[in-house]
């Protein structure tokens, strides 16, 4: 029988980086007015100080920091926006990496080789179709719930850090979600700027 490891402190107090790309979140949170602790306190993450290792916060950590952000959020496209917000340093190593690359093809290929330093969810899987490149999520619906949410901001965060690295927005050609269209569907087209395509 496999002993459970205890759970390992985060470091979540209002000056520490989260990673994955949780800081912007947090900007976008603390626009609405919702306090930095009220977040981290909601989402049952344990806290520590500021010595907690960064991979403390681990697939479930992040899952309930989204579903807390989710929760408190004031406005429906909060994940949207909230990705549209990312910086290059909140995906630290992994957003200069990509950002410094030679070429997009060069940063492409990094960032396929390295996503699960970006933090992503689900598995994700690439694949070339003539000349357009089609990034699939796997599993949606393991998410339950947040899926939605989850989806937003990953989707967001991503078109965000992939245009620092083009210099412009990412021209994705479409982009579908499992799921119905939400009431704040055209926030998904004004930020992903991109056919969208729900319950595909």
């Amino acid at each position: 029988m496999q002993r459970e490891r205890p759970a390992v402190p985060v470091d979540l107090s209002p000056g520490a980086s989260l990673g994955f790309g949780l800081d912007a979140l947090g900007r976008e949170l603390a626009e609405q007015g919702i306090a930095h602790r009220a977040w981290t306190s909601a989402s049952g993450v344990p806290l520590a100080g500021a010595s907690s290792p960064a991979h403390a916060i681990d697939h479930g950590r992040r899952v309930a920091l989204l579903r807390s952000a989710e929760r408190l959020a004031q406005r429906p496209d909060t994940a949207l926006r909230a990705g549209a917000r990312q910086r290059i340093s909140d995906f630290g190593l992994f957003g200069y990496a990509l950002v410094t690359s030679r070429t997009v093809g060069e940063a492409f290929r990094f960032g396929l080789e390295h996503l699960e330093l970006a933090g992503p969810l689900l598995r994700i899987t690439f694949e070339l179709r003539g000349d357009v490149g089609v990034l699939r999520s796997h599993d949606a619906h393991s998410l339950g719930s947040a899926l939605p949410f989850v989806a937003e901001f990953w989707r967001s965060s991503m078109s965000t850090l992939l245009g620092y690295v083009v210099g412009a927005p990412f021209p994705s050609s479409a982009m579908y979600f499992p799921y119905e269209a939400p009431a704040h569907a055209a926030a998904y087209r004004e930020t992903l700027r991109c056919p969208i395509h729900f319950a595909s």
